[in-house]
């Protein structure tokens, strides 16, 4: 994790050098424009205006790039104040880098709602549906081999805090950037209760993943309706 940092900041370093380099550039651009047009030079002065136009365009994309990875640095940096947790979801807030994404049988989908008021996720599982998947996943969802992925391995606990129908059961999954979506993915499987329940479970019980190469923490859901509301999502 501090080698990805180190060598985002020092290409956004770099990246920030060049778009000041270009701006100064730019604006020797505009210069001479303006002096071959006083001179009537309308040939150089139309190069040099295109040349500042491509010189903007750069310039722009840069900029685009610089706050990507600045995205990415505050993602791979620990959260502050806690150097020993890596948050995914608390206290209402899904933190930055992350991403969510639903599945069913029967593509049915608008079943989450994320209430900044109670600061939990509800999980409305419709009916007539053989099975179902919640997913956060690191970055936009994605398809496999295109899949971004956040080193966890060096967390030894899942936390996850929740309550829904009492005695309903549902299966908690991680899944890295390699695993298929054939649902063969290790299960840790939990029976709810109507109140808030903190589970703390070992990450090396999910064998199948590389916890190196985390893409998603998912919630399976098999073909009962329910409901269920979770508060926490953290490692630590």
């Amino acid at each position: 994790m501090a080698k990805k940092e180190t060598k985002l900041s020092k290409i956004s370093i770099k990246l920030a050098i060049t778009t000041s380099v270009i701006g100064i550039i730019s604006v020797f651009c505009t210069i001479a424009y303006n002096w071959g047009h006083s001179r009537g030079n309308i040939e150089g002065c139309y190069d040099v205006k295109q040349e500042n136009v491509l010189l903007k365009q750069e310039n722009e994309t840069l900029k685009q790039t610089i706050e990507r990875l600045e995205e990415e640095l505050l993602f791979w940096r620990p959260h502050p104040g806690d150097t020993t947790s890596c948050d995914v979801y608390v206290s209402g807030k899904l933190f930055s880098g992350f991403d969510v994404t639903l599945s069913t049988s029967g593509e049915k989908y608008g079943w989450v709602v994320f209430d900044t008021e109670n600061k939990h996720i509800r999980l409305d599982y419709p009916k007539d549906q053989q099975w179902g998947a919640f997913l956060i996943t690191v970055g936009k969802p994605a398809m496999l081999g295109e899949r971004k992925f956040k080193d966890v391995s060096n967390y030894s606990t899942l936390i996850v805090e929740l309550k829904g129908n009492k005695g309903a059961i549902i299966d908690v999954i991680l899944k890295d950037n390699t695993d298929p979506d054939t649902g063969e993915e290790t299960r840790y499987t939990i029976t709810l209760k109507d109140d808030w329940t903190v589970l703390e479970i070992p990450i090396a019980y999910f064998e199948s993943a590389d916890l190196s190469r985390l893409y998603a923490i998912g919630f399976v859901f098999d073909n009962v309706p329910q409901t269920i509301f979770v508060r926490k999502i953290q490692f630590k």
